[in-house]
């Protein structure tokens, strides 16, 4: 008799089970997050100090500074700096620096700083200024 059961398949219904798994407010999947982990700038420091929430800063570097570099980390491990734009070139005055952060799903986040080089009134991005008294 054993002989004849060799090779058969005994199949038992499995009753489903529901386990109840956690959701916090605010918390992204990994997948679609687009925010950026760490994110600095030198020469310069951003004003508010960084947070992964908040997507416009200021910054201010001394006259004569034609460049910054900036560091920005993905939050999540699959994430990717799509572009960093305005960071090489600076002319005096007003400057805008856009760092696009992607996701896995191609959700994307958009930091921009606005980034005075030497006085405020010295240029404009459009070239045009003011005059400073003598």
């Amino acid at each position: 008799m054993l002989a004849a059961l060799t090779g058969l398949l005994v199949l038992t219904p499995v009753q489903s089970v529901n386990i109840p798994v956690p959701v916090y407010a605010g918390q992204v999947p990994a997948a679609s997050d687009s925010r950026l982990s760490e994110f600095d700038i030198a020469p310069g420091t951003l004003n508010p100090a960084f947070s992964p929430d908040v997507f416009e800063y200021t910054a201010a570097v001394e006259a004569g500074v034609t460049g910054v570099s900036v560091r920005a980390i993905p939050r999540s491990a699959n994430g990717t700096i799509a572009s960093v734009e305005g960071a090489r070139s600076l002319s005096p005055g007003v400057n805008t620096i856009k760092v696009t952060c992607s996701a896995q799903d191609f959700t994307t986040s958009v930091y921009t700083i606005t980034l005075t080089v030497g006085s405020a009134g010295a240029q404009q991005p459009d070239g045009t200024g003011t005059q400073q008294p003598d």
